[in-house]
């Protein structure tokens, strides 16, 4: 995946608020060069931990997002682990 030239794959762009260049802050990027994690666990705050987490950890969703449809997943380690499971599965 190519990086995006305006938040350069980080998802996030620094804007300035002010014309003397005072006031910068940092919004999302509105490219769709965000990671998608396949959701895997869910805390009691609502935070999601990605598939591909070897220790389930929350998701920082300025970098990253997540879905629970498998055709919109985008990281490749999830789409890895996604594979395998399918492949494990017994059909029927």
């Amino acid at each position: 995946m190519s990086k995006c030239t305006k938040c350069n794959g980080t998802g996030l762009v620094q804007i300035t608020c002010d014309p003397f260049g005072g006031d910068v802050r940092q919004i999302s990027c509105l490219c769709r060069c965000r990671i998608v994690h396949r959701a895997h666990l869910v805390n009691s705050n609502g935070g999601v931990s990605p598939l591909c987490a070897k220790k389930p950890r929350v998701l920082d969703l300025r970098r990253a997002t997540w879905t629970n449809r498998d055709g919109s997943v985008t990281c490749p380690r999830c789409l890895a682990l996604m594979r395998i499971d399918r492949s494990t599965s017994t059909g029927g």
